[in-house]
C-alpha cells in the first residue's frame, strides 16, 4: 500500500497544529501502526498467530517503486523490523544491516537522498528459527512538503519461497517470477506484539546543550522576556551537497525556525495533555538547502522565569555517506543576538561579531528535565 500526503492539519492535532503544514505533514503518519508482518507462503500458523518457518536460511524481498512525476524527491527514510536479522539495500547499496537475534524487538530508521525514478528496496531476512517476519515502511518525501508512504504488505512486496538469489539487491535484477509476499497480522500482531519506532534524532538531542545569551549566565537565573536569534552556519565538506535536513527543536517558551532565511516550523506556547510546549521536541524537515553554506536560526522567545533552546539536525548528503559532523547540535558555537527581523535570520547578515551563546546544561538538567522526543 502506498498513499500520498499534502498538507492538512487534521493530521497535526496532536502537535496542537503547532508546525507550519510543510514540515509537519511527514510527522502525522510516521509509524508502522498500517505496517504488515510478511513472509513467503511457506510459514505454518496455529490460530492464525505464524509458528514455524524454515530455519538457517535467509529470504529475499523486494519493494519497486516510482516516484511522482513533476516532483522533485529529497529523502528517503526506511524504518525495518525482522525476525530474526536483515541486510537492507536501496537502489543497490548497503544502507543497514543487524546481527542479532533480538534485533526485531525495537525498528532500526535509515535517511538516504532520495531518487527521481525507479526505486528498488531489498531486504535479506535470516531465520534462526521459530517464526519470521519482516516489517517495515518506507517514506519518501518531496521539496514540495508532499511525501508517499509504502508500508510491508503483500500488494507491493515480492518475493521467493526458496533461499535468495544473488544479486537480488540491484534494480536491474528481474523478479517478474517473483510472486507476492503474505500477510501475518499488522504490527502488535502476535507473536512479536507491538514493535516500536525508536526516535531518529533522540541520539544527536542526547548530545546537545540548552542554550541561551549570556543574560541568563545559569539555570538558575531569570532571563529578560523578550526572543532572542541563535544562529548556525554550516558548510559542507567540499563535494558533499546536503539534500535535506532533520530537526528536533524545543525552546522554553516558544520559537520558529528558520534556514536560509525561511520559515520551516514554530511552536507557541500552548500546554496540550498537561505538557507545557518545551517538554517535547518537535521535528521538522527542510529542503532549501545550498550546496555551498547554509544558515538555520532560530527565534526563541521567553515569556517569564527561566529561558533555552535545545536541538539536533542532521544534515543528509546525495553521496549517502555519514560523518559525525553530520549531527549538528545546540552548544556554545551558535552565535546569538537579539532579535530584529527580518534581519536576524536572512543569511546574507553578517554574525561573526555576535557573542557566543551560553551553555545551560546538557538534555535532563534542571528545570527541563528529559523532553519527549518523538519517533520522527
Amino acid at each position: 500500500m502506498n498513499e500520498t500526503f499534502h498538507g492538512d492539519c487534521d493530521l497535526l492535532l496532536a502537535l496542537a497544529c503547532s508546525a507550519i503544514l510543510a514540515a509537519a505533514t511527514f510527522i502525522g503518519a510516521a509509524g508502522l501502526n498500517n505496517a504488515q508482518w510478511i513472509w513467503t507462503s511457506e510459514q505454518t500458523t496455529s490460530g492464525g498467530v505464524p509458528t514455524l518457518a524454515p530455519s538457517g536460511q535467509w529470504r529475499g524481498f523486494r519493494l519497486d517503486f516510482v516516484t511522482e512525476s513533476g516532483k522533485t524527491p529529497a529523502c528517503t527514510t526506511i524504518t525495518m523490523s525482522a525476525d530474526n536479522w536483515y541486510t537492507l539495500w536501496y537502489n543497490g547499496e548497503v544502507i543497514g544491516a543487524t546481527a542479532d537475534d533480538d534485533s526485531w524487538e525495537a525498528s532500526h530508521s535509515y535517511i538516504v537522498a532520495a531518487t527521481n525514478g525507479l526505486n528498488v528496496i531489498a531486504v535479506n531476512v535470516f531465520n534462526d528459527g521459530g517464526p519470521a517476519g519482516l516489517i517495515g515502511e518506507v517514506i519518501v518525501e518531496y521539496t514540495d512538503g508532499s511525501f508517499q508512504i509504502f508500508w510491508t504488505s503483500d500488494l507491493l512486496w515480492k518475493t521467493l519461497p526458496s533461499p535468495t538469489p544473488d544479486n537480488f539487491y540491484m534494480p536491474s535484477f528481474d523478479d517478474s517470477q517473483w510472486v507476492a509476499a503474505t500477510n501475518y497480522g499488522l504490527n502488535g500482531a502476535q507473536p512479536w506484539g507491538t514493535i516500536p519506532v525508536l526516535p531518529m534524532l533522540g541520539n544527536g538531542l542526547n548530545l546537545s546543550q540548552w542554550i541561551w545569551t549570556n543574560e541568563e549566565p545559569s539555570t538558575s537565573v531569570a532571563a529578560p522576556i523578550g526572543t532572542r536569534v541563535f544562529r548556525k552556519t554550516v558548510v559542507p565538506d567540499e563535494g558533499r551537497v546536503p539534500v535535506c535536513a532533520k530537526m528536533l527543536m524545543a525552546a522554553d517558551n516558544e520559537y520558529a525556525v528558520y534556514v536560509n532565511g525561511e520559515l520551516i516550523g514554530q511552536q507557541t506556547q500552548v500546554t496540550f495533555n498537561n505538557l507545557d510546549s518545551w517538554d517535547t521536541a518537535f521535528p521538522l524537515s527542510a529542503f532549501n538547502l545550498n550546496p555551498t553554506s547554509n544558515v538555520f536560526a532560530v527565534a526563541a522567545t521567553n515569556t517569564a522565569a527561566q529561558a533555552g533552546l535545545i536541538g539536533a539536525i542532521m544534515m543528509i548528503y546525495s553521496n549517502g555517506v555519514k560523518e559525525p559532523s553530520d549531527f549538528i547540535v545546540t552548544d556554545d558555537t551558535w552565535k546569538t543576538a537579539v532579535y530584529n527581523p527580518p534581519i536576524t535570520e536572512q543569511p546574507s547578515t553578517d554574525d561573526s561579531q555576535w557573542p557566543n551563546a551560553v551553555e545551560l546544561g546538557g538534555w535532563g538538567v534542571s528545570p527541563w528535565g528529559d523532553i519527549i522526543v518523538p519517533t520522527y
